[in-house]
């Protein structure tokens, strides 16, 4: 199955058959993705079932109560990864709006779709630190998000801030010379 299937997701293939899962050879592909049967879900992190075995829970056939910590653990992980890249992808869009530019942020916020995709592939080799290391180079860039949005929005409101200060000294002055010529006319004529 994992042949077949890797004939259009290779390098998951590889990944999968190079993880401890792959070496067992179970679960096949259509044990996660297809509840074992040919119909197939679409990659979720949903797939990762932590229910127990008394409610048939996928992950625990096979895994003891030890290790569904484990497994509860990294499904946690890919799931605060996954809303983290859309939202700070989210946060990039306003910034690029605010005129903001950064070819380093934007390659991973211009293709959120390739960064999940990553992020599923990474998953299938199980190797934790491989997860790991993606994970904190997606915070990074996410982190690196949030302090340009926090400085170009605090830029802004200095901007702001002068406007609306340089304007009310602009209606001052306006008021002001208007008061003047209101003056010669009425007692210096």
């Amino acid at each position: 199955i994992s042949y077949f299937c890797g004939r259009c997701h290779h390098e998951i293939m590889e990944k999968h058959l190079g993880s401890p899962h792959g070496n067992f050879g179970d679960p096949s592909c259509l044990f996660c993705h297809g509840q074992g049967s040919h119909a197939i879900q679409h990659a979720t992190i949903d797939i990762i079932d932590t229910r127990p075995r008394s409610e048939a829970g996928r992950c625990s056939l096979c895994h003891q109560a030890s290790t569904m910590k484990v497994v509860a653990d990294v499904k946690a992980s890919l799931k605060k990864t996954a809303e983290l890249i859309d939202s700070s992808a989210e946060e990039f869009i306003k910034l690029e709006e605010m005129g903001y530019r950064n070819l380093g942020l934007a390659e991973m916020h211009h293709h959120t779709a390739d960064t999940h995709s990553q992020l599923r592939r990474v998953f299938h080799s199980f190797n934790m630190r491989d997860i790991n290391e993606l994970v904190r180079s997606i915070e990074s860039v996410a982190k690196q998000t949030d302090y340009a949005y926090e400085l170009v929005e605090s830029l802004q409101k200095a901007r702001m801030g002068q406007t609306i200060v340089g304007s009310g000294a602009v209606v001052f002055l306006l008021a002001f010379a208007g008061l003047l010529v209101y003056y010669k006319k009425t007692f210096c004529e």
